[in-house]
């Protein structure tokens, strides 16, 4: 094998086109050596309509209507829509309801801090 780090300036390489390909793909199958590939965050995954609907739990038609009203974050290359996970999530935890404990834990707090009690 060669160490191309070794040739001289002036040196010229010929390549053939299958090994050019060759070695591209195994960089993309095994990465850049000495480098760690960086890890694919939630933030990184993104859906397409049919996953985002799975996802979610809903309908296509739902997905649709609720999509075109803007509700559902998403963003639309030519004629795709892509949606991250990290937002749908965030989208879903939004419409979070506040339960009778939390209520009335609000309403306590409440009542401490203007120091009024029944």
């Amino acid at each position: 094998m060669i160490d191309i780090s070794q040739l001289p300036e002036w040196a010229k390489i010929e390549i053939k086109k299958e090994d050019l390909l060759a070695f591209a793909e195994k960089l993309r199958e095994e990465g850049i050596p000495g480098q760690t590939p960086p890890s694919k965050t939630e933030e990184d995954v993104f859906f397409d309509f049919l996953e985002m609907c799975d996802f979610l739990g809903i309908a296509q038609s739902t997905g649709y209507q609720r999509v075109s009203r803007g509700e559902i974050p998403h963003f639309k290359k030519g004629r795709r829509l892509y949606f991250r996970k990290s937002e749908l999530l965030a989208w879903v935890e939004s419409g979070r309801r506040k339960t009778t404990e939390d209520l009335n834990e609000i309403a306590e707090q409440y009542l401490r801090a203007t120091k009024t009690g029944f």
